[in-house]
């Protein structure tokens, strides 16, 4: 099922009970914190987060190493010349790591007259064969599916990260994973966290930063972005079954506004094309 609430979130097991009863309403059990079926379900989300990093890294290696609109330029350039153009094209895309990113939109505009909000085609291609193809296996008629009609919030957050993890990746120009848990997609480096500050807690909103602004779209929004996102789904990932849904318990913490903004286009043409 769709990540449908906030990512990184600990995973109950009210929410495995929840999956139980879904998959065996005529089975009465229990779930309890370390039995097989709470396990099975841990092991699956981790998984299916794990599926975000490595479909973004493989698209966004693809794209940077082997750009459509140089095909026969890259044959004749030098390593050097190579390195340099994935630097510049990586520091474009990522831009001030705020609220000019590039790579958020499926059409910059200079930063003037953008649009498409997080429909640059890296981000599209992520959410697509990381969750909406395996999604549409399920069917419309799935129990979960049918039980939990909440848009996709987590899965297009955590397409987001991954595209942007990715991207750092090649910030010198080659890839260079970060050694150990450093370069993982996880928790400790993707997820909201809290700092000290003049002796009170603060929550800093790496992960939730966009959620207000994916709160604010309709349905028939949601419907357009899939819509979108579908045209980019890989023929191995169509036949695979997903992703599941979580909650957020939030922490009673003070929040930087700073870190939770709207993003919306410069122009008042529609979303999604």
């Amino acid at each position: 099922m769709a990540g449908a609430q906030a990512p990184w979130a600990v995973w109950t097991t009210d929410h495995t009970q929840f999956v139980y009863d879904l998959a065996y309403p005529n089975i009465p059990y229990t779930v309890t914190l370390h039995d097989v079926y709470h396990s099975l379900v841990c092991y699956r989300l981790s998984d299916a987060r794990n599926k975000f990093a490595s479909v973004a890294l493989n698209v966004v290696e693809r794209v940077l190493t082997q750009p459509e609109d140089s095909e026969h330029a890259c044959e004749e350039e030098s390593k050097d010349e190579k390195l340099q153009r994935i630097r510049e094209c990586v520091a474009f895309l990522l831009g001030d790591g705020k609220k000019a990113v590039p790579f958020h939109w499926g059409n910059w505009g200079d930063g003037v007259k953008k649009t498409g909000t997080f429909q640059g085609s890296l981000i599209l291609h992520t959410f697509a064969n990381a969750h909406l193809c395996y999604s549409k296996a399920l069917g419309p008629q799935d129990p979960f599916l049918k039980n939990h009609e909440d848009p996709p919030i987590g899965a297009l957050i955590l397409s987001i990260q991954a595209v942007e993890r990715a991207l750092s990746f090649f910030k010198t120009g080659e890839k260079k994973i970060p050694n150990a848990s450093a370069g993982h997609f996880s928790v400790d480096n993707w997820g909201d966290h809290t700092v000290i500050v003049d002796g009170k807690p603060k929550k800093v909103k790496r992960a939730t930063q966009y959620v207000k602004t994916l709160q604010g779209w309709k349905k028939e929004k949601w419907e357009e972005y899939k819509k979108a996102a579908g045209e980019h789904c890989e023929e191995s990932h169509r036949k695979r079954a997903g992703v599941i849904v979580i909650d957020e318990d939030e922490d009673e913490v003070a929040e930087d506004s700073d870190d939770d903004f709207i993003v919306q286009s410069d122009t008042d043409e529609p979303e999604v094309a």
